[in-house]
């Protein structure tokens, strides 16, 4: 059982860095070797994301770490030609593995929130099953795209049922019915871009729906602000994290007309949205995942979340503007925020271990 957990998370790692590394080179900012720029999208929307989401719903001690570490693992194979096919193979097995844990959970206790998390895992598997039958990854990106936004939007949803039974006279939301709606859409549209690019924008309006219902529907978001230290550090990531998800809904949506980059659209989805949600969670879930019992926060944090948004304006002004000096910084300054959380999280990790 440790086994699986001990090669997982230096996996994940690599395939991290070399993907960070592959989004430095696109950029033209360092020369690195070719299959590491062209495996870059395989190696941070399915090998790091979907390793380290599956990592956090199975727990460090599952039996099911085998899911997560195949899921990681494919980021490694991705990195040697051709890439997606057998990347898609392994990536499928260990999704499937996280989606079937899901999947029972959710038939076990059948919320709301379990049945968006059990979605998202489930068009994590479609999505690479598309990509081992050698579908490129842009084509399918709009449904891999959807297993973070389930997946986010299911644990949003726990979270608010969490509140609203500590804090009965707090604030409250309607219900999910709306958003999940909002999410099935999501769902659907996605999956008929990969066949008609045409639905393209009407994928980009359930986004920028979804991520106005969340700005406004949130509780936990809403009662975070108002408190201080983590939880305001939280809350503040996650409404900007809304935010990008409503702006990337907005860029898909104009895309053909105002024919925008695809890497706009994509960026402001993943970099934007969730990464803005990894900022928001990652004092609560990395040190559980590295057996710290409680939560990492340091003030420094705060260094990741301002550089992040800044950053991708920076970026998204030098692709529009045809300012190479612009773009480029602001791909510099995207590394730099991402160091920036790995740096404060490690420093003050070691302090809590420090003995007293």
């Amino acid at each position: 059982m440790r086994e699986p957990r001990r090669l997982l998370l230096p996996v994940a790692a690599v395939a991290a860095l070399l993907g960070v590394i592959g989004g430095i080179g696109r950029s033209g900012l360092l020369p690195v070797p070719p299959q590491v720029s062209i495996s870059h999208e395989l190696l941070m929307t399915v090998a790091v994301l979907g390793s380290l989401i599956a990592l956090e719903r199975s727990g460090p001690n599952s039996p099911l770490l085998v899911g997560p570490l195949l899921i990681a693992a494919s980021g490694l194979i991705s990195l040697v030609p051709p890439a997606s096919p057998s990347a898609g193979a392994l990536a499928a097995a260990g999704s499937a593995v996280a989606a079937a844990s899901s999947l029972r959970d959710y038939g076990r206790y059948g919320s709301v929130a379990l049945g968006l998390i059990a979605g998202g895992f489930v068009a994590l598997v479609l999505s690479s099953v598309l990509l081992a039958l050698g579908l490129p990854v842009l084509q399918v990106l709009p449904l891999l795209m959807c297993f973070p936004l389930l997946v986010i939007a299911g644990e949003r949803a726990e979270l608010t049922a969490s509140f609203q039974r500590l804090r009965p006279g707090g604030p409250r939301t309607a219900g999910w019915r709306p958003a999940v709606i909002l999410l099935l859409l999501a769902v659907l549209t996605s999956s008929l871009s990969i066949l008609r690019h045409e639905v393209l924008p009407a994928f980009g309006a359930v986004l920028t729906a979804v991520g106005i219902w969340l700005m406004r529907g949130d509780p936990a978001v809403r009662a975070g602000i108002g408190a201080g230290g983590l939880h305001r550090y939280v809350a503040v990531n996650t409404l900007l994290g809304y935010a990008w998800l409503a702006a990337s809904g907005v860029f898909h949506m104009a895309a053909a007309a105002l024919d925008l980059p695809v890497q706009i659209r994509v960026h402001s989805f993943y970099l934007g949205f969730v990464f803005h949600a990894i900022v928001a969670h990652a004092p609560l879930i990395l040190p559980a995942l590295a057996g710290i019992r409680r939560p990492v926060f340091t003030g420094w944090l705060y260094a990741s979340t301002l550089l992040l948004t800044p950053s991708l304006a920076l970026r998204f002004a030098g692709i529009l503007m045809g300012l190479l000096a612009a773009y480029k910084l602001g791909v510099a300054l995207n590394a730099v925020s991402i160091a920036a959380l790995a740096i404060a999280l490690v420093s003050k990790a070691l302090q809590v271990r420090a003995p007293t």
